[in-house]
C-alpha cells in the first residue's frame, strides 16, 4: 500500500478516533515535522519516521499505552500489503 493511503486510511482514522479530528491533525503535524517527513508527500522512509514519531507522542502513548508500540508495527506492516 502506498504510504500515503496508509496516512489517510489508517493512521488518520486511528487517532480521529482517538482524539478528534482538530487533534489528530495536531499530531500528525507535530509528528512530521520531529521526523522531518512531509506528510503531502510521504515515501516509504519518511512514513516510518512519521508514525515512530506518532508513536513516541505523549498525547498518544497516553491514550493507547502499551499498545503504541503494537499500533506503530500494524501501520508500518500495512505498508507491504
Amino acid at each position: 500500500m502506498d504510504p500515503k493511503a496508509v496516512l489517510e486510511t489508517r493512521v488518520k482514522p486511528k487517532l480521529v478516533d482517538l482524539f478528534g479530528d482538530a487533534m489528530a491533525n495536531q499530531i500528525i503535524t507535530g509528528s512530521a515535522k520531529k521526523a522531518g517527513a512531509n506528510p503531502a508527500s510521504l515515501d516509504e522512509a519518511g512514513f516510518r519516521k512519521l508514525v515512530e514519531a506518532i508513536g513516541a507522542d505523549p498525547k498518544f502513548t497516553g491514550m493507547v499505552g502499551k499498545k503504541a508500540t503494537i499500533t506503530v508495527l500494524a501501520w508500518k506492516g500495512d505498508l507491504a500489503k
